[in-house]
């Protein structure tokens, strides 16, 4: 009897296990460029849970930006520090003038650890171009 609970026991913990293992069972990692129009229904979800990262410089930050953004400077010195204090749990819409250097730091977030970053691709130069809002 003990023997056929051990093996009962091991069957269950394998299925387990292999359920875990699958991909799109467990949570997984996300690290995505989206167009402006997808970017915009992203920052329309208004979770608190969001975070709307503007890496360009502080003269770029204030001519113009999306509202809630929080600016850090991808060209500072203590940006990949920076970056890496951040919490690593939340979502991260992260956007830059053209789509560089958010890329950039969409990789560079992604092997600090972070588990979801969204890039908007072709930067700011693309949001204006659909004639979204920006605050000064």
């Amino acid at each position: 009897m003990k023997l056929k609970k051990i093996k009962f026991m091991l069957v269950t913990m394998t299925a387990v296990i292999a359920f875990l293992s699958c991909p799109g069972l467990a949570a997984q990692a996300s690290y995505k460029s989206i167009s402006a129009k997808e970017f915009k229904a992203e920052i329309e979800k208004n979770s608190k849970n969001t975070v709307i990262l503007d890496i360009r410089t502080p003269q770029e930050y204030e001519s113009g930006h999306l509202k809630g953004s929080r600016n850090i400077d991808f060209y500072a010195d203590d940006f990949r520090t920076k970056l890496d204090s951040l919490d690593k749990t939340k979502k991260y819409l992260v956007y830059c003038r053209s789509g560089n250097r958010s890329s950039q730091a969409l990789n560079m977030m992604k092997k600090l650890g972070f588990k979801y970053v969204i890039d908007l691709k072709n930067g700011i130069i693309d949001w204006q171009r659909n004639n979204y809002p920006l605050e000064k």
